[in-house]
């Protein structure tokens, strides 16, 4: 089993999405809004990426806030460029 699997979809999806927004203050309720994803996995996800130093928490004011570490945005980053990849080439078939 590959590694990247333990991430699911879910993952990879907030992974690039706090890629794209690397420069806003991001809390939980607003990735769950914005992602319409469930708490508990969102959560589950969370966890392993945290024990995976690919994502970060802090608390501002009560609030979760949540980043990329530096592993975190070196694999977002190879993720979103395959993502492009990916689209670049469903454009062209």
């Amino acid at each position: 089993m590959y590694k990247l699997e333990h991430l699911g979809s879910a993952g990879i999806r907030i992974l690039l999405y706090l890629y794209e927004n690397q420069n806003k203050i991001l809390g939980t309720t607003e990735l769950i809004e914005a992602l319409r994803m469930g708490r508990p996995t969102f959560y589950n996800k969370i966890r392993l990426m945290v024990m995976l130093d690919i994502v970060s928490v802090s608390k501002i004011s009560g609030k979760k806030i949540l980043s990329l570490t530096e592993n975190g945005r070196k694999l977002a980053k190879l993720l979103f460029e395959a993502e492009m990849l990916l689209r670049e080439i469903i454009r062209n078939a």
